[in-house]
């Protein structure tokens, strides 16, 4: 019996983890400003693992992981430690997302739009669907992180 459980056990774990790693991109649309950015596969292999992860973070409802993800530059700006952000998350619960379109503003900026499914919690909850874009950074680490969204919005590209 006890056998059977830890069988069970690994079997559920792969299954969460087959699950997170899905291919979000996999019907994405690639596209270039102009003809000047040149995008390496890398780039894009790097931006479509960090999209993936931080948006499995969020369906997972593991807001302490997807905070990492965040710009850490627009953290700075904004003055966003980890506690504001797990309180602005709150009433928020991913249920899917599906990654339509990726624009590249340049080599380092990207635009993600996202079809969100997603269920708001406030006097009684209400699921929804709507298409959200994201903006993410190439940062001097090598690193690319979204942009973070304050109560306002998400804040401008850099120029």
């Amino acid at each position: 019996m006890k056998n059977v459980l830890i069988i069970l056990c690994l079997m559920v774990l792969l299954v969460s983890c087959a699950t997170a790693q899905k291919d979000l991109f996999r019907d994405a649309k690639i596209i270039k400003a102009d003809d000047s950015i040149i995008v390496s596969e890398k780039d894009l292999a790097q931006l479509k693992e960090r999209v993936n992860e931080y948006w499995g973070y969020r369906i997972q409802n593991n807001y302490t992981k997807a905070f990492d993800y965040e710009d850490p530059k627009t953290k700075q700006t904004y003055k966003i430690d980890l506690e504001e952000y797990l309180v602005s998350k709150s009433s928020l619960k991913y249920h899917s997302i599906r990654i339509e379109e990726v624009n590249f503003i340049r080599n380092e900026y990207a635009k993600v739009k996202i079809m969100v499914k997603y269920t708001f919690d406030f006097f009684e909850p209400v699921t929804d669907e709507k298409d959200i874009t994201d903006k993410w950074v190439k940062r001097e680490d090598g690193e690319w992180y979204r942009i973070f969204t304050t109560n306002i919005g998400q804040a401008p590209l850099e120029n």
